[in-house]
């Protein structure tokens, strides 16, 4: 998992897709998310970015996506959102999540 480039943001959710955790590093079920994560086979058509939201910049873009609680898993398909998940979630579902996203 990559840290996402504020700078470089609608380039990075524009193509292609894109895969953005909302977190933070004081979050238990952030850490679960993570671990689980680690555990999943990230299909090479899909890029991988962390946002902390302990920073202004993680935070205003938290904002601007409608965040309300963490973790939050936002998958996004050449620039649009296709799917939000909250919360921990098994591999199992991660993985069915990516594939339905690369489906599409």
């Amino acid at each position: 998992m990559k840290p996402f480039d504020f700078e470089k943001k609608d380039e990075l959710l524009s193509k292609g897709n894109v895969v953005v955790v909302f977190s933070s590093e004081h979050c238990p079920s952030c850490k679960l998310l993570k671990e689980e994560l680690g555990r999943v086979n990230i299909p090479d058509e899909i890029d991988l970015y962390n946002v902390d939201i302990t920073n202004n910049k993680g935070r205003e873009f938290a904002i601007s996506c409608r965040i309300m609680s963490i973790p939050v898993v936002v998958l996004f398909k050449d620039g649009k959102e296709i799917e939000r998940f909250v919360g921990y979630k098994r591999k199992e579902h991660i993985e069915e999540a990516f594939a339905k996203l690369i489906s599409l």
